[in-house]
Order: structure tokens, then sequence, then C-alpha cells
């Protein structure tokens, strides 16, 4: 890893990071229900901007000393850790604040859960049937690789890194020459997975303000959707350029710019997502009449450490993040515990034929 590689890294990681207080559900802080009623309070701001600037001062002391050393990988494993260690301190500061705010009248917690059962709620989430054009184009590579394999060149680049340039090269056989087209398939698979997480997620609705967190939720899951398709059909165009490049022997040059410009977009896509949508929606102005009550779901224990969800009573596989954007699994569901095997085994077989 180059030391501008590291550097953007580094950077991403700090702007995301220090972001998430700000762009997670409002009635949500440091993993902790607090309701939208309270999450506006003086000592949660407070102590979201203190995050923000301790995991920033983190960062700018990891770049400085990224200058005297070149242990980029580490510098940035342990950037993650010691980032994890500031919000494990927030987050159980904050438990132990909503627990005041109960005992003071502040707030109230209600055991009831409420969920959207319309049937028309996947009517806002992009339909399945459209990962079939990723798919042509997956078979179109197929056919391409087929048709130009022998005028290709004897040595084909399999080690891709992030500014276009290849540093591992194989020999030309049938099994390397089908890198790329298996590469398309898997990010077929990744973000189809993505899109069946939006669509079967339990979409759970804040008791304090039901109306407008369930208007906030179908437009999130909306352009969720959309923007995953998007991002997948470039990867599997992306992918289909590399392979491409290799059977017409096109010029370093051009992988490079088509490198470089794939990681503008997808840096576009991801600080969109955060700044501009948010989890649940948070960063979306819903039109509507707020409540705001001081009811809350009393749900806390079935988040560890406000990360890990785990509810044996909750048939949900999939739910949305506490902290940070996206979502996470019910790891009290044994399929999910199936499912996390099968993907650690099919990556390894295909670390095993390609490496």
């Amino acid at each position: 890893m180059s030391f501008v590689t590291f550097s953007l890294n580094l950077g991403l990681l700090a702007i995301i990071l220090s972001a998430v207080p700000f762009v997670t559900r409002s009635s949500e802080c440091f993993g902790i229900n607090v309701g939208t009623k309270l999450s506006g309070s003086n000592q949660l701001l407070k102590w979201k901007r203190q995050y923000v600037i301790l995991t920033g001062s983190l960062a700018a002391d990891f770049f400085l000393f990224a200058t005297l050393v070149s242990w980029f990988l580490g510098i940035l494993i342990f950037y993650l850790a010691l980032s994890f260690g500031i919000y494990l301190i927030y987050h159980f500061r904050t438990k132990s604040w909503k627990k005041k705010q109960i005992v003071n009248g502040n707030l109230e917690e209600q055991a009831t859960v409420m969920v959207e059962a319309s049937d028309d709620k996947e009517k806002f989430i992009l339909s399945s049937w459209y990962y079939f054009i990723p798919f042509l184009l997956f078979l179109l590579t197929l056919f391409l690789t087929f048709l130009l394999y022998d005028q290709a060149p004897a040595k084909f680049p399999a080690y891709w890194k992030l500014n276009g340039v290849f540093e591992t090269e194989k020999s030309k056989t049938p099994v390397h020459a089908l890198i790329w087209p298996v590469s398309q398939f898997f990010a077929i698979l990744t973000f189809l997975g993505i899109h069946l997480t939006i669509q079967k997620s339990k979409r759970i609705i804040d008791l304090d303000d039901p109306d407008i967190s369930l208007k906030r939720m179908k437009r999130a899951n909306a352009l969720y959707s959309r923007l995953m398709f998007g991002m997948g059909l470039l990867m599997v165009l992306f992918f289909g350029f590399l392979q491409c490049a290799f059977l017409l022997n096109w010029s370093r040059a051009t992988v490079r710019v088509g490198s470089i410009l794939l990681w503008i977009l997808l840096l576009l896509a991801l600080l969109w997502l955060t700044f501009f949508v948010g989890q649940g929606g948070s960063r979306l102005k819903v039109m509507g009449i707020r409540r705001e009550r001081k009811m809350v779901q009393k749900d806390d224990r079935y988040w560890k450490l406000g990360i890990f969800y785990f509810n044996r009573l909750d048939p949900a596989l999939f739910i949305e993040k506490r902290f940070g954007i996206g979502w996470t699994v019910n790891l009290a569901r044994p399929i999910i515990w199936i499912i996390l095997l099968i993907v650690l085994a099919l990556a390894g077989v295909k670390q095993f034929f390609f490496s």
C-alpha cells in the first residue's frame, strides 16, 4: 500500500466515522435508543461533537506517524480499533444518561414494537428483476472471453491495485482468464444480497414519531435500492472493462483512467448516501407534523454494545444498524451463521482456484 493510498483511506475513514453520530437515526445515539425528543439535548450534542474531535484528531496523529514509518495497513487497523474504543466510551455514557432520564420521568420505555404491516411496502424498492441486466453483462463477458481467448496476450494481469496498476501477472490459462468474469458474478451476488436485505429487513417505526419515521423509511429504502443497483452495475461494467483490457491488450494508462473514474464514482455515491440520506433516511427532509413524544422501545438489551443484535424472540434476519449506515444481522438466528459459513466457503473456493 502506497502512502497516497493510505492517506486517502485514512481520510475517508475519518470523515465517515466522524459523521456517523450525525447521520444515524435521530432517535438513536451511540447505539442507544433515546427517542427523537431527547436526541437534540445539549448533553448528547456535546458528546457527539467530542466524538468527532477525538476521531478526527486521532486520524491526524496517525497521518503524521505514517510519515515516519511504513506500517500503513497496521496503522489503519489500529485507528479503527481505537475509534471503536472511543465509541464504547460514549456508548456507556449515553446508556447511563438514558437511565437517569427514565428515573427523572423525561423518558418512558415500552416493550411494544411498531412495524410496517402493509402489503405494499416493497413497491418503493426497485424490483429484483433489474439484476438480470448485470447478469446479461456477465454472460456477454463470458462470450467475449471465449471468442477472443486465442488472440489474448500470454500474460494475464491478476492483481489490481486501487490506482489501476497490475502487480501480479499469471500465465494465460482458461482458469486464469475467468478471474474477472467470476468477479462479476460475485459482485452480482453481493449486491443482489444487499438488495434482498433492504427488501426483507425488519422496518421498525419510532414510537415517538411514527408518521414521519414511516415516510422517511420508505423514501430511504427506495433510494438505497436504486443506489445499490447502480453501484453493482458499475462494478460489473468495470470488471468487464478489465477483462476487455486483457483480451484486447489495452494500455495500462487506459486501465488506470478507468480505475480512477470508478473510485471517484463509488466515493461520491458513498458520501451522498452518508451525508444526504443517512441511516434510515435520517438526513432526508420529510413533510409532516412532528409529535416527538417521550416514548421509546425497550430493546436496548438486544443490542450488545449497541452494535451486535441478538434477539431469539425476533424472527427477522436483518435489521438496520444502531450506529452506522446499513444493516446488520440477528445473530440469534442459526440460519445467519449458515449463510456466513457459505459465504466464507465460496470466498475460499475462489481464492483456491485463482490464487
